[in-house]
């Protein structure tokens, strides 16, 4: 399958960036969050991912999955400082993530020179 596409974006949330719809103004949390289709069929026991030309000629099963891209020194910052959870829940108190979305901000804008 050299040259072919084994997946489809459906939907692309860019938190990197500050005028992004996606950006969480309380806790800044940054990725990229991609949605990708897959499409596979089973052969002889083994699960096989098929290039999405052939995905309708073979019937295949398909299924969205999300990828999230981070920048490894940004998401543990995020969690050790913010108290923001791996998969990005945000801290109930409102004056507490402010004053940790203030702090983060600085400490990233540092750690950017």
């Amino acid at each position: 399958s050299r040259g072919k596409k084994l997946f489809r974006i459906t939907a692309c949330k860019n938190r990197f960036r500050e005028g992004s719809e996606h950006f969480d103004e309380i806790t800044c949390f940054r990725n990229i969050s991609l949605n990708l289709e897959i499409g596979w069929v089973f052969r002889e026991s083994l699960c096989v991912l098929l290039p999405v030309s052939h995905w309708q000629s073979e019937n295949a099963n398909t299924l969205i999955c999300e990828v999230q891209i981070h920048l490894d020194s940004l998401m543990h910052m995020t969690h050790d400082v913010l108290g923001v959870c791996a998969h990005g829940s945000a801290l109930k108190d409102k004056t507490r993530a402010l004053a940790a979305r203030r702090d983060y901000i600085l400490y990233r804008d540092l750690h950017a020179c």
